[in-house]
């Protein structure tokens, strides 16, 4: 650059400088005096190993945020003396609490407009199990579907759960308005009948009225568990549908006197995953949810078993394309990661706030077997890509004599290496009182196994909440001591 040009551009670099340090003043002094409008704030919270990690966003077109600050307890009052008092600075448009509660955010702009907004933490997930079993002994009727929902979801508030986990889809079923499966005879009491009414509009309104999250639980791959007569099914089901193609048949697999979903065929991904869709786009749950029944147990001749079919169509395949097939034991387990990852893409696609879960057998041995689930739980709790939370179910007492509490607890720790994947753990509360198994005695000789199992959990500092299997069990007299024994510590 030439001298001359130089110092022209330098010049007008200056007048610039100087005309921007003089007027901003002014326009700042004129947007502040006329913004009369207050910030707008959302808040967002993430638990990871028993700390809630609270995002605020704060929003303001016309003169700029100022300041953030936040304290415990619900204030509405911008003026009250309690945020001189207590409050703290957010910083960076964040903060993290261990105490669950309320919480209220106090945003001010620079023209001294105010906003509050409040959020309830929970720190600590506690959801009780309520599965088809505890549907199957209600009348078939409205009044008294909702007079018992109420009732569960009553004791729910009362025993401070801030969760419900419904079994909404059992066998091939929905408690709702599908599109792909019939209605649950749990419902209407005969399987494919319309009710008359919409059961889990009412259970996700009536669990949000008690500031209950609503998980949906679903079986995916299981039809039936005694029986294999298609034809028995309403002719809308897809299982029956399917049997009646000649190149859909193997859709559905009949194994040990009992229908299932072939995990192997994308038709039956698409189906499940669609299913999961519905629901999250008509209903305002909190959660979609998977327990642990996935391949069912194929013994010692797994390999010629259940879906080999299809695994040999899949060999050919490789062959023919020059590629190297996998084993049956990792494409077994390739066919279960590829429906959870769709799953959880979908959840998140619907509603990036509605959570995807699985609740698998609580012996990571079982899960790794060449026999049997062929859940591949090392890839779903070291990757951002498969579930929000894994909740093993981990039914025994703290002192059973090969598989203690503690132990299998850390197991499913220890493999953890996602800092975005949560763990819950299942407890067994209908084993409260139980004398059935001599290598597990605390059942039997203590009324607080549930309450101490919780403080090993948290005393981990990893373990971020807990589900009850089931309702009917802790709502039963027979265990009211172990149920006031874990009331103490959920407070």
């Amino acid at each position: 650059m030439k001298k001359k040009s130089l110092r022209i551009y330098l010049m007008i670099l200056t007048v610039f400088v100087l005309s921007t340090i003089c007027i901003s003043p002014k326009i700042y002094a004129k947007t502040t005096s006329n913004d009369k409008k207050s910030p707008k704030i959302s808040i967002s919270y993430f638990v990871y190993n028993q700390k809630a990690n609270v995002a605020v966003k704060a929003v303001d077109k016309e003169s700029g945020i100022d300041s953030i600050i936040y304290l415990k307890g619900k204030v509405t009052d911008t003026t009250s003396p309690k945020w001189s008092k207590n409050a703290k600075k957010v910083i960076n448009n964040k903060f993290t609490v261990s105490d669950g509660g309320t919480y209220s955010v106090l945003a001010t702009d620079r023209a001294g407009n105010k906003t509050v907004k409040s959020i309830n933490i929970n720190v600590e997930f506690r959801a009780v199990w309520i599965s088809y079993l505890e549907f199957q002994s209600i009348a078939k009727n409205e009044i008294a579907f909702k007079k018992a929902v109420d009732e569960m979801f009553d004791n729910c508030q009362k025993w401070n759960m801030n969760a419900v986990v419904v079994q909404v889809r059992a066998f091939s079923d929905a408690m709702y308005d599908s599109s792909y499966f019939p209605w649950s005879k749990y419902a209407s009491g005969t399987l494919g009948k319309n009710p008359g009414y919409d059961p889990l509009e009412y259970m996700v309104e009536a669990a949000h009225e008690r500031n209950l999250e609503f998980h949906a639980w679903i079986n995916p791959y299981r039809i039936t568990t005694s029986g294999t007569n298609v034809n028995s099914l309403p002719d809308n089901h897809p299982a029956k549908k399917w049997r009646q193609k000649e190149d859909k048949k193997r859709n559905v697999i009949t194994y040990a006197n009992a229908l299932y979903y072939n995990p192997a065929t994308k038709d039956v991904q698409n189906l499940i995953v669609n299913g999961v869709k519905e629901i999250v786009d008509h209903y305002d749950v909190d959660g979609i949810h998977f327990d642990d029944y996935f391949y069912p147990n194929l013994g010692s001749s797994y390999a010629s078993k259940f879906d080999a079919e299809e695994y040999r169509d899949y060999k050919e395949d490789c062959k023919r394309n020059g590629k190297k097939a996998s084993d049956i034991v990792t494409w077994r387990r390739n066919n279960v990661n590829s429906l959870v990852k769709a799953v959880y893409q979908t959840v998140k696609a619907s509603d990036s706030n509605c959570e995807f879960g699985i609740s698998p057998q609580g012996n990571i041995s079982n899960l790794l077997s060449n026999q049997s689930y062929y859940v591949d739980i090392k890839t779903w709790l070291s990757s951002s890509d498969y579930v929000d939370y894994i909740c093993p179910q981990i039914y025994w007492g703290i002192h059973h004599k090969t598989a203690p509490f503690e132990k299998k607890m850390n197991e499913f720790l220890d493999i953890r290496t996602s800092d975005t994947v949560k763990v819950y753990i299942g407890l067994a509360v209908y084993k409260c009182g139980s004398k059935a198994d001599k290598n597990d005695t605390d059942w039997s000789t203590s009324n607080q196994v549930i309450s101490d199992q919780i403080l090993l959990g948290r005393k981990s500092g990893q373990v971020d909440g807990y589900m009850f299997f089931r309702y009917e069990q802790l709502n039963d007299s027979k265990r009211a001591k172990e149920r006031a024994n874990l009331l103490k510590i959920l407070k």
